[in-house]
């Protein structure tokens, strides 16, 4: 089946209210449709309904990865979400199926984050100056060589909790 197809049929809306709309993005299909979006997008396929024109991301999700998709309603909650993430009053929390071997207990990893090649971001363990980033880790489960991770990123830099998962040897199969 086609990504066109899955992005008409199976984007399903995992919670709505009057002020937001939430939906699970399989893989490979882009939240946007701007500038050089490349394929499909969740937002395209959300198209027929009456309030598409005016539903706003609250974050972007790479196309090659699936998750839980955030649309604001309105400007002020869209606004409400992006001040409760700067003040920290809103938590952002990922959990995500990992490759590796995770050590038993809570772990941290605080570590700015590069580029380091399209869509591929890395540790840097030579920034210096200002707070760095930081994710808290939980298992939730583990098994021989994966393990199901709850990542509590105290920001939400692009690639952040990849990224830091990656420097701890941990490689994200599902999320």
């Amino acid at each position: 089946m086609d990504l066109q197809v899955i992005a008409r049929r199976f984007v399903p809306i995992v919670y709505e209210d009057d002020h937001y709309l939430f939906v699970n993005q399989p893989a490979g299909l882009g939240a946007l449709r701007r500038g050089k979006a490349r394929g499909p997008a969740v937002l395209g396929s959300l198209a027929e309904r009456a309030d598409a024109a005016s539903l706003l991301p609250l974050y972007d999700i790479n196309p090659g990865q699936s998750g839980v998709l955030g649309y604001a309603k309105t400007e002020e909650a869209r606004r409400h979400v992006l001040i409760g993430l700067e003040s920290g009053s809103i938590k952002p929390t990922f959990v995500a199926v990992v490759q590796g071997k995770l050590k038993s207990g809570p772990q941290s990893v605080a570590a700015a984050i590069k580029p380091v090649g399209r869509d591929r971001f890395a540790v840097d363990r030579k920034a210096l100056g200002g707070p760095l980033p930081t994710t808290e880790l939980e298992s939730l489960e583990r098994g021989l060589n994966r393990a199901v991770v709850r990542c509590r990123p105290n920001r939400l830099n692009h690639h952040q909790v990849r990224a830091h998962l990656e420097s701890l040897h941990l490689r994200v199969v599902g999320d």
